[in-house]
């Protein structure tokens, strides 16, 4: 199995590119890409850059240069609590918390990409290796935006997807997760907690936590590395 980890800033991948060997660079304007090995496995790293439209387009340069047979996306995410920083969430499901095609009358939910599915699942194989004690399983929200208002977050729970529980709010794990479902490419994404919406010292919170949180899920990835056969 080769795996393409994905991260939106330098931070969320200098721990593993520092852990890995043999390796080798492919720059693919604007991304620079490190092919190597990690705990045996073999491996393409990346930064994407921040955002959905960095993301999209960062899967799609990789789909065209690489062969590879699962995205991983790891990096760092807002929390909500009773979560807690460096806590460690799986993506269960993805989706957008700023798309709103319902005006138009085409029939689509709030959150729904036009064409898509409402929101859009994991990799279930990938997530059954990890060890649940260690993570939390949940649902990951996307917006372009820093995520600070507690009233947007328990709106989004309650009012425009009831069914899901977002513990997480990021700015690309359901961009990453759509270009993947088109592509057919199987997809997750493993964050650590920088820093917990609507706390009145969020964003210090999430300057002190960045580097930590982002080692943390570097090292989790590590571990998960291991139960990949």
């Amino acid at each position: 199995m080769k795996i393409l980890f994905v991260g939106a800033m330098d931070c969320e991948i200098d721990y593993i590119k520092s852990q890995m060997s043999n390796v080798e660079t492919k720059v693919c304007d604007p991304f620079v890409f490190y092919l190597g090995n990690l705990n045996n496995k073999n491996i393409i790293l990346v930064k994407s850059g921040i955002g959905k439209v960095m993301s999209g387009l960062l899967i799609g340069i990789a789909k065209a240069n690489f062969t590879f047979d699962v995205v991983i996306n790891i990096g760092i995410a807002g929390g909500v609590s009773p979560l807690r920083s460096g806590d460690i969430v799986i993506g269960k499901n993805y989706a957008y918390g700023d798309v709103d095609l319902t005006p138009g009358g085409f029939g689509y939910e709030f959150g729904q990409m036009a064409q898509c599915p409402r929101y859009f699942k994991s990799d279930l194989d990938i997530k059954s290796l990890i060890d649940n004690s260690e993570c939390i399983i949940g649902d990951m929200c996307t917006c372009d935006s820093f995520t600070t208002s507690i009233d947007f977050v328990n709106k989004v729970n309650k009012e425009y997807y009831p069914d899901l529980n977002f513990v997480c709010f990021d700015m690309e794990s359901a961009a990453f997760a759509q270009s993947c479902y088109f592509l057919q490419i199987p997809f997750i994404a493993i964050r650590s907690i920088s820093d917990i919406i609507g706390n009145d010292n969020q964003q210090e919170e999430y300057k002190s936590n960045e580097i930590n949180s982002s080692i943390e899920v570097n090292k989790f990835i590590l571990k998960l590395l291991n139960n990949i056969k």
